[in-house]
């Protein structure tokens, strides 16, 4: 069992993802934009994943968050970006090499909408490793 923040600013999105993760065995805490995903982390930073929207109150708010979560947690923690930027605006990101990832301030990069399955392995393999 992972803890786990997840953040995004579709409250929909949100609680169904929650419910897939909570079903898979793992708490879930959630924050609807950065500011109160950072507000939560600032009154209890043990989390082992954060799973982070790119586009909420600012275009590129993931991102931001991203590299904000990583100075707080350090790397005891994993971080996925889970979004529909990529598909909505054609962009491209490289996971493969350590200066993609660094850039984009994750461990892994998910495309919307994302099966129960696949998701409950991504985060299997982000808690595990």
């Amino acid at each position: 069992m992972a803890r786990i923040l997840m953040v995004d600013d579709d409250a929909d999105f949100l609680e169904v993802q929650s419910r897939v993760l909570t079903r898979g065995g793992h708490e879930v805490d959630t924050a609807y934009n950065g500011t109160e995903a950072l507000d939560v982390l600032d009154a209890d930073a043990a989390y082992d994943l954060v799973i982070l929207d790119i586009m909420m109150d600012q275009s590129d708010e993931g991102f931001t968050l991203a590299h904000r979560v990583r100075s707080l947690l350090g790397d005891d923690a994993s971080i996925m970006i889970l979004t529909g930027v990529r598909r909505a605006h054609d962009l491209g990101f490289d996971l493969d090499s350590p200066s993609g990832r660094k850039w984009i301030g994750a461990d892994d990069f998910v495309e919307k909408p994302i099966a129960a399955e696949d998701l409950l392995e991504r985060v299997r393999r982000l808690v595990e490793k």
